[in-house]
Order: C-alpha cells, then sequence, then structure tokens
C-alpha cells in the first residue's frame, strides 16, 4: 500500500509540474503592444499586414444579397435570405464577419499611427510620410465599407451608422464600456478627413498598383463624394474622377479583357489588394 501511495504521490508531482510549465513559460519571444514597433521597417510590415486582412468577400457578399442585384432562385435552401430580406440579428455571420474585419484593419492603423511618430528618425521623414498616407487612407476605406454596408440613408445625415474609431481602443474587461453608433454626417466627416489627410501626405510618384497611390485616393473620394449626394460633394466627386482617370486612362478592349484573365495590371486597374486565393465568390 505504501508503495502505491509513493507512486501516487510522485504521479502527482510530475502532474503539479507539467501543469506549471504551461503557464510559467519563458516570455521572452512574446512582444508586448509598446515594443511591437521600434522602427519604420516595423511599421511597414504591420501596414502589409493591415493589407492581408482587409476584407475581400463579404462586401460584395453583403451587398449582392442586400441590395437588388440578386433574386432568390427557385432552388434556394436558405443561403443568404437573411441579408436579401434585410432580416438581420446578431447571429446573422456575414455582416458580422464584414464588420469585424473593417474594425481589425482600422485597429491596427490606428496603432501605426499612434507609434509611428515615435520612432521615426529626422532623416525618415518621406518614408513615414508615405506609410501614414497610406493607413489614413485605408481607415477612410474601411469606415467607407463599414458607411456603405450599415447606413440605411447615405445622403441624410441625422441616419444612424457604424462607429468611427479614429483611436487606438483600450477595452477594460472590469469595466466594460459600449461604444455608441455615429450618424452618416459624422462617419462621413471622418472617412473626408482621412482621405484628405492621406492626400497632403502620399508620394505622387508612388506607383505601386498593391499599394494605396494618389490615383487610389482620388477614385476612392469620387466614390464617397457620390454616395454623399450633396452638391458640393458631386462636384468634388466630378473632380477627383477626373484625376484618376487622367492618371490611369482607361483601357480598350483588349486591354479590359486582360485584366480579368491575367496578372497583368498594366491597363486600366487603379488598386488591387494582393491575396493568396482561399475561397471563390
Amino acid at each position: 500500500m505504501m508503495k502505491k501511495l509513493k507512486y501516487l504521490l510522485i504521479g502527482l508531482v510530475a502532474v503539479a509540474v507539467s501543469c506549471e510549465n504551461a503557464y510559467d513559460f519563458d516570455r521572452d519571444f512574446i512582444i508586448e503592444a509598446d515594443g511591437a514597433i521600434t522602427n519604420l521597417d516595423d511599421a511597414e510590415r504591420l501596414l502589409v499586414g493591415s493589407y492581408e486582412v482587409v476584407p475581400s468577400a463579404s462586401p460584395i457578399q453583403f451587398n449582392a444579397y442586400a441590395g437588388d442585384n440578386l433574386k432568390l432562385g427557385n432552388g434556394n435552401r436558405g443561403q443568404g435570405i437573411q441579408e436579401h430580406t434585410w432580416q438581420l440579428d446578431s447571429t446573422d455571420g456575414l455582416p458580422g464577419t464584414l464588420w469585424n474585419s473593417a474594425y481589425n484593419v482600422i485597429d491596427q492603423v490606428n496603432r501605426l499611427i499612434v507609434d509611428i511618430e515615435r520612432v521615426a528618425l529626422p532623416s525618415e521623414d518621406d518614408r513615414k510620410n508615405q506609410l501614414l498616407a497610406e493607413a489614413y487612407a485605408l481607415r477612410g476605406w474601411m469606415h467607407f465599407e463599414l458607411f456603405r454596408a450599415f447606413t440605411p440613408e447615405y445622403d441624410n445625415p441625422s441616419s444612424p451608422s457604424a462607429i468611427v474609431v479614429d483611436q487606438v481602443i483600450i477595452f477594460d474587461q472590469n469595466n466594460v464600456t459600449y461604444l455608441g453608433r455615429n450618424t452618416a454626417g459624422e462617419m462621413l466627416t471622418q472617412i473626408n478627413a482621412d482621405f484628405a489627410l492621406a492626400e497632403s501626405l502620399i508620394d505622387p510618384t508612388a506607383d505601386n498598383k498593391y499599394r494605396i497611390t494618389l490615383a487610389a485616393i482620388d477614385a476612392f473620394q469620387a466614390r464617397v463624394g457620390l454616395y454623399e449626394n450633396t452638391t458640393a460633394s458631386l462636384t468634388a466627386a466630378v473632380a477627383n474622377a477626373t484625376a484618376a482617370i487622367n492618371a490611369v486612362p482607361i483601357s480598350g478592349q483588349a486591354e479590359y479583357d486582360s485584366l480579368f484573365r491575367t496578372d497583368d495590371l498594366t491597363g486600366e486597374a487603379i488598386f488591387s489588394i494582393e491575396k493568396i486565393p482561399m475561397m471563390a465568390l
């Protein structure tokens, strides 16, 4: 009996040591938030990662289902009916995916915007400004996607919309506060401000179509102006669209066809997100 008890005690000690190893591990490989960005190379890696998590399928699907682009087919077995009939609630995954993905990008670029001034050297102003320009443009774009998906009346400034997040939000698990929805007017003010700031900082000679350029900012501003639908915004939309078209002329038939059949972006493609194919739309 004593022998069995001895083995039992040894077993319990071994289990205790194993459990301790599960939580008492070397934290040297964990990067805390304060030390995640130490130079502009780190900032650029965070920016590239932000491009990678831009929602791709969910905005297209949600727009198609909730708009008038589709109708229920005879063989439909429930796919997309909630969105198509606007019977949305917290259990609906598609708008939730769009919401979470967009705010994930916004959170990442907000962290870059906060930290980049701290780590950039005086000699790195040009590179810092370029990274900031892309970050502000990404933030404006994601707010615009949220505005399009969650605003009932685009041209009504008082209409409820999504949430403006223009800073890093720190959540306290012991004191949870919920952010309220902003109005359409407040969302548009934030979107326009971000694109204007991006335009003032962007390198006008940058031409990487897999990163945001001046032409891409012009194109985004033109779209925002159409949704805002005021005399001033429509006038600005025409000017911005003209600038984008002048920078990246409209393709002929052969070039246009190649945009969809090949990876050739020498035609009228202004901006493209480079992603590894993971699903079919």
